[in-house]
């Protein structure tokens, strides 16, 4: 009877340790995968900033993709201001 109470003590010590095993692995994956949403993210964020301004295309493009890197209002008001900034540079490039 003791190596029964033992043996089911074992086991469930051994459920315990298998289930936190399993919390850690899917934190880390969770985890793993934030960081590199993040890191598309920017990548994202500075293509939108360095592409060409005022081609139709990219244009219509930049809205879509902001919704689905899920980017702020905030977030979208610096991009276009730094794209402002590029245009303004560009203009005054050309003009001279």
């Amino acid at each position: 009877r003791h190596k029964h109470e033992a043996s089911k003590k074992d086991t469930e010590r051994l459920r315990t340790e298998i289930r936190e095993r399993q919390m850690q692995q899917e934190l880390r994956k969770k985890t793993e995968e934030v960081t590199q949403m993040e890191y598309i993210r920017n990548v994202f964020r500075r293509f939108v900033e360095s592409m060409p301004v005022g081609d139709a295309e990219y244009e219509r493009l930049i809205p879509v993709l902001m919704t689905f890197f899920q980017f702020s209002s905030e977030d979208l008001r610096q991009m276009q201001a730094k794209r402002s900034a590029q245009r303004g540079l560009l203009s005054s490039f050309w003009s001279k």
